[in-house]
């Protein structure tokens, strides 16, 4: 491990990939974020969410989904593949790689969850390491995995499907550096909208000691410099 200095923003590139309509679905009235500025940026489009990768963190900025009753419960016929793969639509300099996360401490955490992935495709396509960050285990395995299972009954018992924004936060200024290539997120956030416009944002630290805290889009905005 390896720690690094200085503030890290992150932005976004071009939206050339991410204009098509595969990509539109994945976003609440069809709408992406804004972004104040942009550097160092992949749009990558998967056949059920849409990933928005840093070049710098090696990890996605966010990841973004439909999640609907149907696809919940098309998720529950499928065994965990756990088959973490690299992307390789990103060039090799600036991939993440299953080596890095060796011995690291930390969790290969999915931002899209397999468990809402409908079918052995995507499925396949969130255990991506371009759907990965490095998570807390507790976070990743109780806290969060809670979470994720709450949000996937609620939309079950209320047939009110989601629009769901799962991203990760860079803070402090000095950022922890796995294997001298990925960084670590100091939080973890998602934004739910549903389809009737009622909307739950949750945020998290990524460390052992992690809580599930209830925030505003205003604070996320600060804080990822991205306008939701």
């Amino acid at each position: 491990m390896k720690y690094i200095t200085g503030c890290l923003l992150f932005f976004l590139s071009n939206y050339a990939l991410a204009d098509n309509q595969a990509c539109n679905q994945f976003f609440y009235k069809l709408k992406k974020p804004i972004y104040i500025e942009n550097t160092q940026t992949e749009n990558l489009c998967n056949s059920q969410f849409f990933t928005l990768y840093s070049n710098i963190s090696k990890t996605p900025l966010y990841s973004a989904e439909f999640l609907t009753k149907d696809k919940i419960l098309s998720a529950k016929n499928f065994v965990r593949l756990n088959k973490f793969h690299t992307d390789n639509r990103i060039n090799s300099k600036y991939q993440a790689k299953l080596k890095d996360y060796q011995n690291s401490g930390f969790d290969r955490g999915h931002l899209v969850p397999n468990s809402d992935m409908p079918n052995k495709k995507s499925q396949y396509e969130s255990f991506s390491l371009s759907n990965i960050a490095p998570q807390n285990p507790n976070l990743n395995r109780i806290v969060w995995k809670n979470l994720e299972e709450s949000i996937r009954s609620k939309i079950v018992k209320t047939n009110n499907n989601a629009y769901i924004i799962t991203g990760v936060i860079f803070q402090n200024k000095t950022i922890l550096k796995l294997n001298n290539s990925i960084l670590v997120p100091d939080y973890f956030y998602k934004i739910v909208t549903y389809e009737n416009g009622n909307q739950e944002i949750y945020i998290a630290k990524n460390d052992i000691n992690a809580e599930i805290q209830n925030t505003t889009i205003e604070n996320i905005q600060k804080l990822t410099k991205i306008k939701f």
